[in-house]
């Protein structure tokens, strides 16, 4: 996914696939300043959170396949440590965590 600018002001564009090659296209201004192309991708989610017997904690990472996520732990919502990297082979991935003694908090985030 992508998204372009030109002067800080968002220009439409459209990805197409041609030939297994996918490109960004789209109408600027000539000479009308800077165009930015920036890739993007949407936010991850983290679902299906589950304690096992082990004791393990387990929740799955749904984002896009190819791209990375750092998966996050933080006890207070403030600090926040990277916990490992994953790059996405599908649409999810299941993870596994040690289970926290006490409340623990994880996030996702796109690694660009």
């Amino acid at each position: 996914m992508a998204a372009v600018s030109q002067n800080g002001a968002p220009i439409s564009a459209q990805v197409t696939n041609i030939n297994s090659t996918n490109y960004v296209l789209f109408d600027v201004v000539p000479n009308g300043g800077d165009v930015v192309l920036t890739k993007t991708a949407p936010p991850p989610a983290l679902s299906n959170p589950a304690f096992d017997l082990t004791p393990e904690f387990n929740f799955q990472l749904n984002g896009l396949a190819g791209l990375s996520y750092v998966i996050y732990s933080s006890s207070n919502l403030l600090d926040w440590l990277p916990l490992q990297t994953n790059t996405l082979s599908g649409a999810s991935t299941n993870l596994t965590f040690p289970a926290p003694d006490a409340a623990q908090f994880y996030r996702a985030r796109w690694l660009p």
